[in-house]
């Protein structure tokens, strides 16, 4: 609004000023008049340039202002499914049997340990299993989960499973998937130096069947 004015008011303001000069320069009124006009006009599209400019500028934050509230993820649809956690007896490690077969609804994403790199281990050490892992029956979390050596060897890997995977829950859009996190110790005390595989399996809610979830990864004992 002041930009507009100055410029209605331009030549009044160019009058004013030449009509005030002393004699000797008023024979140059005409050259004045079109300098004093000339520094109004560029101070007027300078004003309008910046006004432009701060219309296009991100408006700040006030000191303060509360920040404004993020806006609230849309939660995923699904309950919440936790591992059992029942530790199975060697016994009952025994007993169980296949559900089905192999059906791939879980990763061994990495190993780690006391070794020279991340598939070599010494023969008798602890090697670290990290992944993920469901239960392709019921589309959540297993009730327990199992470590499945060379095919044929079974370790009870429960103790590390069932941690929050939101990632996985994301992908597979239910939070039945939230806690599927697999973090296990495998002992390899027993196992001959060599290569050898391992692959995840988890436990049926019933407690005596187990169906394989992942594709074998492979290690070496040195």
């Amino acid at each position: 609004m002041a930009l507009l004015i100055t410029a209605v008011e331009a030549p009044g303001c160019v009058r004013f000023v030449s009509d005030r000069l002393p004699a000797p320069v008023k024979s140059h009124r005409r050259l004045l008049r079109n300098a004093i006009g000339g520094a109004i006009a560029v101070a007027f599209v300078a004003g309008l340039v910046h006004a432009a400019l701060a219309l296009r500028r991100p408006a700040t934050a006030v000191a303060g202002a509360p920040a404004p509230a993020a806006a609230s993820p849309t939660p995923l649809p699904g309950a919440v499914v936790s591992p059992s956690h029942r530790i199975l007896s060697p016994a009952q490690l025994k007993r169980l049997t296949p559900a089905g077969p192999a059906e791939i609804y879980g990763v061994i994403e990495s190993f780690s340990g006391n070794g020279p790199g991340n598939d070599q281990f010494p023969a008798g050490s602890t090697i670290f299993v990290r992944g993920w892992a469901g239960d392709p029956a019921t589309k959540s979390t297993a009730a327990g989960l199992l470590f499945i050596v060379d095919r044929n060897r079974r370790f009870d890997a429960t103790a590390g499973y069932g941690g929050d995977r939101m990632d996985v829950a994301t992908v597979f859009k239910t939070m039945a998937m939230f806690h599927t996190n697999v973090a296990g110790a495998l002992p390899t005390t027993g196992l001959a130096k060599g290569r050898h595989s391992v692959q995840l399996a988890t436990i049926a809610r019933d407690g005596r069947h187990y169906r394989i979830t992942s594709a074998a990864r492979t290690f070496t004992l040195n």
